[in-house]
């Protein structure tokens, strides 16, 4: 006699805590492995996820790093004065200012600051001198993606920033 065939259940009670040795146990046909397929699904997803929020954040912050940059060598360069025109006289309400050296301006404050080691394939993309005296400076660099580099070396998207600056004569 098997230890099933030994248990006599009287009607009404409970059989909750009754333990079931050598009772077969009933599976459902073609549902081994999904679990497995679930969870594995569900990590990829998390995976993904994680990545478009890091890259996110990283592009975020280096376009943020990138405008404070060219925002100082906007200023540096609005204080490129054109002696020529101060000193024959044609001033206005706003500064007279040089294109090349509103250029030499930048470029030294690119070359004082280190901006080319700090950001990669950085690059001075332009700098505008404007006849109201408005001075623009452009910026670009190339940003690495995080855990995509990982995967497909060398995958990198630009990152631009411009910056205006006026000095005005009061």
């Amino acid at each position: 006699m098997s230890v099933a065939e030994g248990l006599r259940v009287t009607p009404g009670a409970d059989v909750s805590s009754v333990p079931s040795v050598g009772l077969p146990r009933r599976r459902w046909a073609g549902e081994q492995g999904q679990t497995t397929l679930m969870i594995i699904g569900f990590a990829v997803i998390v995976l993904l996820v994680v990545t478009v929020v890091a890259n996110a954040s990283a592009a975020f912050l280096v376009r943020r790093s990138l405008s404070s940059w060219a925002d100082g060598a906007a200023v540096v360069a609005a204080q490129s004065v054109s002696e020529e025109a101060v000193y024959t006289g044609r001033m206005g309400q706003v500064l007279p200012l040089s294109q090349s050296a509103a250029r030499e301006s930048v470029g030294g404050f690119v070359a004082r600051q280190g901006l080319a080691d700090r950001f990669e394939a950085f690059r001075v993309e332009g700098v505008t001198v404007r006849a109201d005296g408005a001075v623009t400076v452009t910026f670009s660099v190339r940003m690495s993606l995080v855990l995509i580099n990982d995967v497909v070396p060398g995958r990198s998207v630009p990152v631009v920033a411009s910056a205006t600056a006026l000095a005005p004569v009061s």
